[in-house]
């Protein structure tokens, strides 16, 4: 018998907080989203500055399509913008129910592609997710 396995899927989207969030609501936001993913066994991570949140997810694609979509109706943040999304053999975040990351300046000075992503926010002139995602890591390693 042949076996199915689910397809890993990993999505990557930009938004604006409706309001500057503070350590406080950063930190119950995360809280709420590592419960959430380890029980989807969704992995991934978050980077927020002045406003701006990146966020990449991966996972089963029905899991994380159904959390896209609950996480778009969220109104802590707007100006959700799907940039990139795509099939993977493996995830790039395992170990993370959701790594984070507040950035300063001078994180965006050493990562040209999460500076352009936050600034410009467009899928046209974004489509390198592997630059981001290498980014990623290197800043939660950091």
């Amino acid at each position: 018998e042949l076996k199915v396995f689910p397809i890993m899927y990993q999505l990557l989207y930009v938004s604006n907080a409706s309001n500057l969030m503070s350590d406080d609501d950063l930190k119950s936001l995360l809280t709420n989203a590592k419960t959430n993913n380890i029980s989807l066994n969704v992995t991934g991570m978050l980077v927020y500055h002045d406003g701006s949140f990146i966020q990449i997810l991966e996972g089963d694609k029905d899991q994380v399509e159904s959390l896209f979509h609950k996480i778009s109706k969220d109104k802590r943040h707007n100006n959700i913008i799907l940039i990139d999304e795509r099939n993977i053999d493996t995830r790039c975040f395992p170990n993370w129910d959701m790594a984070f990351k507040k950035l300063t300046k001078s994180d965006l000075d050493k990562f040209p592609s999460i500076s352009n992503l936050i600034n410009n926010s467009s899928q046209d002139e974004f489509n390198n997710l592997t630059d981001i995602v290498e980014s990623f890591i290197t800043l939660s390693v950091n």
